[in-house]
């Protein structure tokens, strides 16, 4: 698996911050964008997880949110019911054949 990593050094103090995420966790969460016409990815810290340092309360408080809509998120997937197609019954595939066949013959 391979991960990026960001290292961030503060303008005041000079604290030094290690994020790392991987890379197939940015191209299933995030929308690639096009500059230039070249494919992108964005990546937001608050998807990132702070391997040294100590992060903003800002950081930790926007992490916090992002999880939160990512489990309402998920809940909400798993709570609704799948979208049933026209034949996906095996009784409604059976009505249809034999209306087919009823109409042919």
């Amino acid at each position: 698996m391979k991960t990026l990593v960001i290292k961030e050094t503060t303008l005041k103090g000079g604290k030094v911050r290690r994020y790392e995420i991987s890379l197939t966790e940015i191209r299933e969460k995030e929308r690639p964008i096009r500059i230039a016409g070249i494919e992108r990815y964005p990546v937001f810290l608050a998807r990132c997880i702070c391997t040294s340092g100590e992060p903003e309360p800002w950081q930790l408080a926007e992490r916090e949110a992002l999880k939160k809509v990512e489990t309402i998120r998920a809940e909400k997937e798993r709570s609704q019911p799948k979208q049933a197609g026209l034949f996906d019954d095996q009784a409604l595939i059976e009505a249809a054949q034999s209306e087919r066949l009823r109409q042919a013959g």
